[in-house]
């Protein structure tokens, strides 16, 4: 009686990946120093949290707070730290392959990305202005709604990403769909206002 042994060969290749991070990922077209220190601030969190696709509401959120600690520093504090920010260097992330093969048959594992990103469903946010005058009583109420919607979206968009079922995720959009009415809503009172405090 004969016996056979098999020799499995295990080739394993690693592959290198640098993924792709937007640095004009919250305002498109930056005109203030505080919509390009936004832009470079999320751009350093996306970079550091290796996440693309990092949620644009609780990116804002935070934006707010660190501009709070740089608004009333000077031109050149702030162009430098928008600089900085931007000079974020960006970890390689790596992708494995393994090749097992024997007599016979062949078989090929498809790379698996070490992260896995959630897509957002919420694609442009409104932000308040953190600094309005200070006699502008009506604009800082619909500027306080504005983040306060902006913090139940977040909330809602962290759901959204953590589940799976469809009817949740559904009743997620609309809801999701009506604060985002509540900031256009809100934004477009804050508009006026500006107008009309510019005709006076």
């Amino acid at each position: 009686m004969s016996e056979k042994f098999y020799i499995q060969n295990f080739n394993m290749q690693a592959f290198l990946t640098t993924p792709k991070y937007n640095k004009f990922y919250i305002y498109k077209t930056p005109t203030t120093p505080y919509q390009r220190f936004c832009n470079a601030f999320g751009y350093h969190r996306m970079v550091n949290t290796r996440n693309p696709a990092y949620p644009k509401i609780s990116l804002c959120i935070e934006c707010n707070n660190a501009w709070k600690e740089f608004r009333h520093k000077s031109k050149e504090d702030i162009e430098s730290k928008i600089s900085e920010y931007l000079a974020t260097p960006i970890p390689i992330q790596g992708f494995m392959q393994i090749n097992q093969s024997q007599p016979g048959s062949s078989q090929s594992l498809k790379p698996t990305q070490t992260n896995q990103v959630l897509q957002s469903p919420i694609e442009e946010i409104i932000i308040a202005d953190s600094t309005p005058p200070p006699n502008a009583a009506a604009q800082k109420k619909a500027a306080e709604t504005i983040n306060a919607t902006n913090m139940k979206l977040a909330e809602l968009q962290q759901i959204y990403n953590s589940t799976n079922d469809l009817e949740i995720r559904n009743n997620l959009l609309e809801r999701m769909a009506t604060l985002k009415q509540t900031l256009h809503d809100e934004d477009n009172k804050i508009k006026k206002l500006k107008r009309h405090a510019g005709y006076q």
